[in-house]
């Protein structure tokens, strides 16, 4: 029989369970290092593709480093970073197509009212050099003979007209405003022709303060008087001024029982009308439509480019039977409600 301690006895069993517990311990620090390593590895992508969808809703198109990152996290930056590049690049040709179809429309509309401004004037700067010449002469000719009130009636009256046709803003003015303008020219004519030119206005006169364009019914009437009643106003003969409003439509009527137009020169009239093209001034210019003043083609195309291609000058006659034009232009609304 022998005899050994215990602690002898117990001394490889105690070895052996601290190497076991040394290995497990170092085991689960590996552990726990390889999983927090693959762990961030997995997270902290995933963490930057969140951040970088956060940037792309607020509108900054960023790119997310990759760092050429394998596998499907490495996939998914690469699709987002395709996905980025392709909406970055499509709101950039989107903005600048818009960009440039805004331009495009501003200097469209800017060479439109430019043109519109230089065809208006260009309108109003067409007042009768004959016409012009001729008071000037009659007024020079009641200076030299006479004394008189005529001289201070004509050079106002002209005066009068010429302040109100160079003005060239595209401004509306009332009715009764232009048959001021018709009256100056009325108490010129009848100095001219030695006779009264009497003219009929029969416009209602809550209508006086209708919105019509400056210098349109005095060419009107220019034109009544040189080529309706070539060789003068009879008895029974009649210029009128009527004015009337139908819904949303304003409407000026001057009307003559003078020579009137034969069908065929009222077609060619319309045609011409419709071109919405300015009357000419050069060598065969017809004087029917053109009597050397503003003209009706004129009159007609000042009426669009204030208020549009819907409205205008509309012409009525028969040979013998006299004139009938039509200015028709928008209703006033202010108007409307008193």
């Amino acid at each position: 029989m022998a005899s050994v301690p215990l602690n002898e006895l117990q001394k490889p069993v105690i070895t052996i369970r601290r190497a076991t517990i040394m290995v497990g311990i170092a085991t689960l620090v590996m552990t726990l290092l390889v999983a927090y390593r693959f762990g961030a590895s997995i997270v902290k992508p995933v963490r930057t593709l969140m951040h970088g969808m956060r940037e792309t809703e607020k509108g900054n198109w960023q790119r997310i480093d990759d760092n050429r990152r394998k596998g499907e996290i490495g996939v998914l930056i690469g699709r987002y970073n395709t996905m980025v590049s392709r909406l970055s690049e499509m709101i950039e040709r989107v903005y600048q197509s818009e960009l440039d179809q805004q331009k495009a429309m501003l200097e469209l509309q800017q060479e439109a009212l430019e043109r519109s401004r230089a065809e208006f004037q260009a309108l109003q700067l067409q007042m009768n050099p004959h016409f012009l010449y001729n008071t000037l002469e009659t007024i020079k000719c009641y200076a030299v003979v006479q004394d008189s009130e005529e001289i201070t009636e004509m050079v106002e009256s002209l005066a009068l007209m010429l302040r109100y046709a160079i003005q060239t803003n595209l401004e509306e003015i009332t009715v009764a405003n232009e048959l001021k303008q018709v009256l100056a020219y009325m108490a010129i004519l009848k100095h001219r022709m030695n006779r009264e030119v009497e003219i009929e206005v029969v416009i209602p006169p809550p209508l006086l303060l209708e919105k019509m364009v400056r210098l349109t019914m005095q060419p009107l009437i220019e034109n009544i008087v040189q080529h309706a009643f070539p060789n003068g106003m009879k008895d029974g003969s009649y210029i009128r001024i009527d004015a009337r409003r139908d819904k949303d439509r304003f409407y000026v009527i001057v009307e003559d029982n003078g020579a009137g137009m034969p069908e065929e020169r009222l077609n060619e009239l319309r045609e011409k009308l419709k071109l919405n093209r300015l009357a000419g001034n050069g060598p065969g210019s017809d004087p029917v439509y053109h009597s050397g003043g503003i003209g009706l083609m004129n009159v007609h195309r000042r009426i669009q480019l204030v208020y549009g291609e819907q409205f205008g000058l509309t012409i009525e006659s028969a040979a013998g039977a006299g004139t009938t034009m039509i200015m028709t232009m928008p209703a006033d609304a202010k108007q409307k409600r008193l």
